[in-house]
């Protein structure tokens, strides 16, 4: 599952759920644990923006196919995709001309099927992904919804500044995430957080900037949202473990009697430096290189309608 495979990979919270003492254990199957109370630093609930794209449910709606995976989505949601803001078949042209291992990898995965999802606001993606750090798929689900439905809806930034922390409690938002959340809404209505029609506008690193001006929001939550909400082409999350163990497999020379380790993977200004001949197409080489991930998997097999992998985890 794309949604898995994202949070496996993702820099900073796969290391924490592979461990042995990972949250994985120690959430003993989710079980509606909010751990987000134990993160204090921007760091810490960075590492659950992987879960904050909805665990199962977020990835299912980004990509065509992963209805499979049997969970109904907890997101408002019309159910249309809206098309690339670039031409795809520009960017993978350019990438098999830009580099030819890329090329051989595209070549072996097949066509780029990368699909948006209807955006919302900025405001009410970073709600969510807050309320989604580092809580299990559906655990979380539930708590978006009971937060919705104080409000008939997703809440306005001033809506939620005025809501007392109690009821917010009681939907089951952990303290800390209460603190995240009024910020992010003091940080909307100040003009810090764009609007949705302000930030289409904006540079990439012009969002970067503003919005991990946002308690818990780092990098990575915003490079992801670049990418998979807005359809940003140049997009290189060099800190990605995903991308890194994708680089790795891709132009690297890999053990071929074990399982990759940290140690084998490239740091994140080897992949910056090779992925400058990317340009301006490095989300799409992104994708590719996550792929890269799914084709080494035993077993794995290419769809063209599937195409995050059956067994994907991030």
């Amino acid at each position: 599952m794309l949604s898995l495979l994202l949070l496996w990979y993702s820099p900073e919270f796969g290391s924490r759920l592979r461990g042995e003492d990972g949250l994985l254990r120690r959430m003993g199957g989710g079980g509606g644990r909010d751990v987000g109370q134990e993160a204090h630093t921007t760091a810490d609930l960075e590492a659950g923006a992987t879960m904050a794209w909805r665990l199962a449910l977020e990835w299912r709606r980004l990509f065509r196919g992963v209805g499979r995976l049997g969970y109904t989505p907890a997101m408002i949601n019309d159910g249309r995709s809206r098309k690339l803001p670039f031409d795809a078949e520009e960017a993978v042209a350019h990438l098999r001309a830009a580099d030819a291992k890329l090329g051989a990898l595209i070549e072996r995965a097949g066509p780029f099927a990368l699909r948006l999802d209807p955006s919302p606001s900025p405001f009410e993606s970073l709600l969510e992904s807050i309320l989604y750090q580092q809580l299990h798929g559906k655990a979380a689900a539930t708590i978006h919804r009971r937060v919705r439905e104080i409000y008939g809806g997703d809440p306005s930034p001033q809506a939620l500044l005025d809501t007392a922390e109690d009821r917010l409690r009681g939907a089951g938002v952990s303290g800390n995430k209460i603190k995240a959340l009024r910020d992010l809404a003091s940080r909307t209505l100040d003009g810090t957080v764009p609007s949705h029609r302000a930030i289409v506008k904006m540079s990439d690193a012009d969002i970067v900037e503003r919005l991990t001006e946002v308690r818990g929001i780092g990098p990575w939550t915003v490079e992801m949202l670049l990418i998979f909400r807005m359809g940003r082409p140049d997009v290189l999350p060099v800190t990605d473990y995903g991308v890194r163990k994708g680089y790795a497999l891709t132009f690297q020379r890999v053990p071929k009697n074990r399982a990759l380790e940290a140690a084998d993977l490239p740091k994140p200004d080897v992949v910056f430096k090779r992925g400058q001949r990317w340009a301006p197409f490095r989300s799409v080489a992104s994708w590719y290189l996550w792929r890269a991930c799914d084709l080494a998997r035993k077993g794995a097999a290419y769809s063209p309608d599937y195409p995050s992998g059956r067994e994907r985890n991030e």
